[in-house]
């Protein structure tokens, strides 16, 4: 998820929206795991509290001056708040994530799957919270299917699948007896495997590929760097809002370095990969501006239904759907660029 936020807020994909002092407009509650890093941002705000405490009928300061380092100093400790569990997360999952895509095969099938899962899940659940009764059982299912049919891309499971479920998921509504949104959650329930299985089967099928390891290296590294950059420099310097209404605190400088730093990453990547430089720029770009609309296209659907992640599974980073999102359009774009550029020697 491309996290290219604003300086004053956090943005989508896995963080919170609002600004970081902020959640749901109550003050966010210090709960650093680690004793050290909360005493010592006990006493920075301390020592920043004594400093601007008035000497006088004016004070040191003026009240605005003092507002805004106050306002520095909170955004501080909740940074470092949001910061550590990201990190301990990562610590946790990029090892399995490694594991899996070295050895690929069914390891690498099952991780993905369930990851495809838990996103099912916890799109199905979003749907559910704007009161359209979508199926877990016909959607999961078509998730399943999907997503084998990624071990077997020359099958005819994938079809199969998505015919039987759109019958299945009609015939649901007409056993629900014409019930009020029958129409949309027939829609949804098809729709929400088809965007997540479907499009996380590539993750399978690129890894199938003669030298898939790469291609799959090359493609993660990419769209993480990518993140990264987006959100440290739009954290620290973004001012001009990119796509407000979808995501209020995304801005163009932090998308501006999320596009430069996934291109320089994938034609460093491609030439070590013997990609020649001709071709590595092109695929940098395009899976930069990949992993942005991936990133944005969740968001329009957490806009829609009105919450701030998919879900509170992963600890600073929040749900399946808000970790592979950006993943989910690169991984795919890198699948079919790889089909019509296989890499040399």
């Amino acid at each position: 998820m491309l996290w290219s936020h604003t300086a004053s807020g956090e943005g989508s994909s896995g963080v919170c929206h609002r600004r970081p002092d902020t959640v749901a407009g109550r003050p966010v509650a210090c709960s650093f795991p680690l004793p050290s890093v909360a005493y010592f941002c006990g006493l920075v705000s301390a020592k920043a509290q004594r400093t601007l405490e008035p000497t006088g009928s004016r004070g040191v300061l003026g009240g605005e001056t003092r507002n805004t380092i106050r306002a520095s100093c909170s955004l501080f400790v909740a940074r470092g708040d949001v910061l550590i569990y990201r990190v301990l997360s990562a610590v946790v999952l990029i090892p399995i994530v490694v594991v899996a895509v070295y050895f690929g095969g069914l390891w690498f099938f099952a991780l993905v799957t369930i990851a495809a899962l838990l996103a099912t899940r916890e799109f199905l659940v979003l749907i559910r919270r704007n009161h359209y009764h979508s199926s877990y059982l016909l959607g999961l299912s078509l998730t399943v299917l999907l997503m084998a049919s990624g071990l077997y891309p020359q099958s005819p499971v994938a079809s199969i699948a998505l015919a039987a479920v759109s019958m299945l998921a009609l015939v649901w509504g007409v056993l629900r007896g014409n019930s009020p949104g029958s129409l949309e959650a027939w829609a949804l329930t098809v729709a929400g495997p088809v965007y997540i299985g479907g499009l996380a089967r590539h993750f399978v099928m690129l890894r199938g590929l003669p030298r898939g390891i790469y291609w799959i290296c090359l493609a993660f590294l990419t769209t993480w760097l990518c993140d990264c950059a987006a959100y440290f420099v739009g954290t620290w310097v973004g001012k001009h809002p990119f796509f407000q209404r979808i995501s209020p605190h995304k801005t163009v400088e932090g998308a501006v370095a999320g596009l430069v730093s996934g291109t320089l990453t994938a034609t460093l990547l491609g030439l070590v990969f013997h990609i020649p430089v001709y071709l590595g720029i092109p695929l940098g770009l395009l899976v930069s501006l990949a992993a942005t609309f991936g990133d944005l296209s969740e968001s329009l659907i957490k806009r829609q239904v009105g919450v701030k992640d998919s879900s509170t599974l992963i600890p600073g980073h929040g749900g399946a759907l808000d970790r592979i999102d950006s993943l989910l359009f690169a991984v795919t774009v890198v699948y079919y660029f790889a089909l019509w550029v296989p890499m040399t020697s």
